[in-house]
């Protein structure tokens, strides 16, 4: 669980994060990359900060929208740490909609390395972080 450069990709399901709004094509070497599966654990924070976020569309996303998921990921965080799995899953039942579909995500948070999904978070709250100092909106892109 990272985010990763252009030359690091290894797989085609990725979502791209391009600082600025999108002028060109996709897989671009200024963006960043998170695999699906990783994205999966954070999507949440997105959805209920952003509730425009589709996915698998380009979504230009401006300066205050990134400061409010931001302040959803640190939530995220928050409760994936101190382990309160009641809370984690009212909290991803927001994206996760589908009752079945949000148990198996569930069972899914409780498999994973924690310290790994901190450290994402983090990596990405850095990321989002300096790209916000030259640019006014960041786009998410789908693959």
């Amino acid at each position: 669980m990272k985010l990763s450069k252009l030359h690091d990709l290894k797989r085609l399901n990725y979502i791209e994060l391009f600082p600025g709004s999108l002028f060109k094509g996709y897989l671009n070497e200024e963006s960043i990359y998170i695999d699906d599966d990783s994205f999966s654990f954070v999507v949440a924070a997105i959805k209920k900060s952003f509730e425009q976020y589709k996915p698998f569309e380009c979504l230009e996303i401006e300066k205050g929208q990134w400061l409010s998921i931001i302040q959803e990921l640190l939530n995220l965080r928050e409760i994936i740490i101190s382990k309160d799995w009641i809370k984690l899953e009212e909290y991803i039942s927001l994206f996760y909609i589908e009752e079945s579909v949000c148990k198996w995500k569930l069972a899914e948070y409780l498999k994973i390395n924690i310290l790994e999904l901190e450290a994402l978070i983090n990596e990405l709250i850095g990321w989002i972080e300096a790209q916000l100092i030259v640019n006014e909106r960041i786009t998410l892109i789908g693959l």
